[in-house]
């Protein structure tokens, strides 16, 4: 495999892992709080729809919504990507949002790993004082013909 797959394979394999912590923890919390059946309703929905904008349905204890967006980090915690998708359900659904960031989610799925809790992510992008927002992709969306551009090889 070229180093770019392998990346690419190994990122896959530690967002999973990463997402599986999140379901655990989660799972946990409820229960711990005497919410049986809200944790056993926590679901990872990035395996069902991956374009919800969000990879863990869970509750609040007081049984509110909580979607929960996972982002993992190999080594300390110093920036992660996000959809613009994933951005505008953060801003539309406010403190129902969660992001969950891991670091050194390398240590997963066997070991322990930091993870940090954000609620309502969209207000911290928003404030500009502890993150800051950076454009990493655009998106080109073709709006005429463009044969007349074409070049040949």
């Amino acid at each position: 495999m070229a180093g770019f797959e392998v990346s690419t394979e190994v990122q896959q394999e530690r967002a999973s892992a990463a997402e599986e912590y999140v379901v655990t923890f989660e799972r946990e919390r409820l229960r711990a709080a005497g919410q049986t059946l809200l944790a056993d309703e926590v679901l990872r929905v990035s395996l069902v729809d991956a374009g919800a904008g969000y990879d863990v349905r869970s509750f609040g204890i007081d049984g509110t919504p909580r979607l929960v967006e996972v982002k993992a980090s190999a080594g300390p915690r110093d920036a992660f990507y996000m959809s613009l998708n994933e951005l505008e359900v953060a801003r539309r659904e406010g403190a129902r949002y969660w992001l969950a960031w891991i670091g050194w989610s390398y240590r997963l799925p066997a070991g322990t790993c930091e993870i940090a809790w954000f609620r309502n992510p969209a207000s911290i992008i928003a404030a500009k004082t502890a993150w800051k927002l950076e454009a990493a992709n655009f998106r080109i969306v073709r709006e005429r013909t463009d044969s007349d551009l074409t070049s040949v090889p």
